[in-house]
């Protein structure tokens, strides 16, 4: 190898290193924010308030898996292949979609959230109806955040979320002075830096609101979503179950403050989790082009370099967050939840094992565009969740729930390994050294085959 060569080859390491930095850059701070939203909340307001918060945001993460399944992780293959030279024009016909679909949806979640306050629970239904308003500004800026990983300009995003923060943090701390704080009013936070942070970002992606003439057909895009995100919706339900279904039981059984308890758990453990989910953005069109141009074979070392990453990393938290745990409850909750810093919490960090796999194996799954594997994979892990998990929790409330959270990741990642593993022995290698050329091979019947 030349010296041209080499210094070629380091300033390309160089380079990815650096948008892997900005990319972990970008999920800190937006997941920072989230972060201190819940700790605030789980320190300032009454345990049955943060529960009616942890429910709501429950649902919330229905919706928002949804949409993620129909727009966003189309967007990252189609956006880095097929539709690549006219991506501002592509972006015009997602973000008109989205607001054709999410106003109607809120609307229907709003008429839901007024039923539950009516007969149900007047707490728990002003927080779904605070939700059910937020939800479309909400998800207008996580398309803008990861219409940049597209474009491979994650330091735009990251600037997106370091704003975001600043917003939530400043309208929290008067908030709290002025004695405003709530289940209500924290979502109506999340709402406002979000319209705020996309009316900042999204001139930057100059996406084109009106078709030209000649332009992409609208239903061929909306074509190619659903052809690619009918397995990837049903995998967001099913994937759902195992997360989140014990905030909706646990206060049946137990009450809201149980609930609470295991949301002030996730969000000890939850900075690995973003962490995992900093990567996938910025992993899967990687992936994408790894395959077009060497097939199997490339993706398996980029994705065994990701899980090794991940692993090092988990390790390292973890480790430390278990020593230093009962000082971690006391600076975070002011010594509140102290009840469930033993073997919840370490049951909690062992299921972080199966989520490092699940992160990495998912993503190669939806880079070979088999999301169908994703979907049984999360089946089984929500047939494990509803027979054993839910019996646990209806038993042991937390210390069950945490169970029950360990056993499904274990059994999604099983399946999940297994799906790649079969399709190991079947190579996806394009004869051409230009991925541009190679995109009609792209959702081809051929290529559902091989996968297979």
């Amino acid at each position: 190898m030349s010296s041209r060569e080499r210094s070629g080859r380091r300033l390309r390491v160089l380079h990815w290193l650096t948008k892997g930095a900005l990319a972990i850059s970008d999920q800190a701070f937006f997941a920072g924010a989230h972060f201190l939203l819940n700790v605030l909340l789980a320190r300032w307001v009454a345990s049955a308030e943060y529960g009616s918060f942890a429910l709501a945001y429950s649902v919330f993460v229905l919706v928002g898996s949804l949409h993620l399944a129909i727009f966003v992780e189309p967007m990252l293959v189609f956006g880095a292949s097929r539709y690549r030279e006219r991506f501002e024009e592509y972006l015009g016909i997602l973000l008109r979609g989205q607001f054709f679909l999410t106003v109607p949806a809120s609307v229907c979640m709003v008429v839901a959230a007024l039923l539950i306050r009516r007969w149900s629970s007047g707490s728990s239904g002003n927080a779904l109806l605070a939700m059910a308003f937020a939800t479309p500004s909400i998800l207008l800026l996580w398309v803008v955040r990861r219409a940049f990983y597209v474009k491979l300009q994650p330091a735009w995003a990251m600037c997106g979320s370091v704003l975001y923060l600043v917003v939530l943090v400043a309208i929290l701390a008067v908030l709290h002075v002025v004695n405003g704080l709530s289940a209500v009013s924290a979502f109506v936070v999340m709402s406002v830096g979000a319209m705020l942070v996309s009316s900042v970002l999204l001139p930057r992606l100059h996406p084109e609101w009106v078709s030209r003439s000649g332009g992409l057909k609208v239903r061929d895009v909306a074509l190619a979503h659903w052809r690619y995100a009918r397995w990837s919706v049903a995998a967001a339900g099913a994937g759902w179950i195992p997360m989140n279904i014990y905030y909706l039981m646990l206060p049946a059984w137990f009450g809201l403050e149980e609930a609470a308890g295991l949301r002030v758990l996730m969000n000890l453990v939850n900075p690995v989790q973003h962490f995992l989910m900093a990567l996938g953005p910025l992993l899967l069109p990687a992936l994408v082009r790894h395959r077009l141009l060497g097939g199997k074979r490339r993706m398996n070392r980029t994705m065994m370099a990701a899980l090794c990453v991940f692993l090092v990393t988990l390790g390292l938290f973890s480790g430390g967050l278990w020593t230093f745990r009962a000082l971690a409850f006391q600076l975070l909750y002011g010594g509140k939840y102290q009840d469930y810093s033993s073997g919840p919490l370490l049951l909690l960090l062992l299921s972080l094992l199966a989520s490092s796999v699940v992160a990495v194996v998912a993503t190669g799954l939806m880079a070979l565009e088999r999301p169908d594997n994703n979907f049984w994979s999360y089946v089984a892990s929500s047939v494990v969740t509803l027979a054993v998990g839910l019996p646990l929790a209806a038993i042991r409330g937390v210390q069950g729930a945490a169970e029950g959270l360990l056993l499904s990741g274990l059994v999604s990642a099983g399946f999940m390994a297994f799906f790649y593993w079969r399709a190991e022995s079947h190579e996806i290698v394009v004869p051409s050294t230009d991925y541009l050329s190679a995109e009609p091979l792209l959702h081809s019947r051929t290529n559902v085959e091989l996968a297979d």
